[in-house]
């Protein structure tokens, strides 16, 4: 299910958790193939300690290696494992408010380096923009729906919890099961 899943509003209605990346086996519009494991992501981003920029149009990793300025819309503060993808905790900006007020970028798209095999290694940031390479919802236009109160499918949730488990546990870190399912869930779990 592709669903832009809303735990709260920021300011001015802009979702505050937002759908980065389905998880398992993606083709992009464009016919380009990946993976998302949401579980490596989310490790490496806990590993790395930094929160990571959202931009317009990929800015940031288009500009940086030419040396010109590209600004933060807003920040990922957290990413989450979720049963069906990867998604981002944002502390947006006024520009990136203003940005999704205007509805001019009304989509997620990841930056993420990659191993030869097409599966996302780490997150670099998001982008907003126009024409996403990934089939998802538009956020510009979310609403809070019913599909997020309704409870989670527990076959996939637990098969989640025990992929984030093996991740947390690559990097040395202990959790019980429990806390991996509610890690998963965003605490939906019940």
């Amino acid at each position: 299910m592709n669903v832009v899943m809303l735990d709260a509003l920021a300011v001015d209605g802009a979702p505050n958790l937002v759908k980065v990346a389905p998880r398992g086996p993606v083709q992009t519009r464009d016919g380009r193939s990946y993976t998302f494991v949401p579980e490596v992501l989310v490790a490496r981003f806990a590993s790395d300690g930094i929160d990571l920029p959202v931009d317009i149009d990929h800015s940031i990793a288009r500009n940086s290696q030419s040396g010109d300025r590209a600004d933060a819309v807003g920040w990922v503060k957290k990413l989450q494992a979720r049963a069906d993808g990867l998604y981002a905790h944002v502390e947006w900006l006024q520009s990136g408010l203003s940005v999704l007020a205007s509805r001019t970028h009304r989509f997620i798209s990841p930056t993420f380096h990659h191993d030869a095999s097409g599966n996302a290694t780490w997150l670099h940031s998001i982008a907003l923009v126009a024409a996403p390479a990934l089939s998802m919802p538009a956020i510009a236009s979310a609403s809070v729906s019913a599909a997020m109160t309704s409870a989670p499918d527990p076959v996939e949730l637990a098969a989640a919890a025990r992929n984030y488990l093996e991740a947390r546990a690559s990097l040395g870190i202990k959790m019980s099961f429990a806390d991996a399912v509610m890690a998963v869930s965003g605490g939906l779990a019940h």
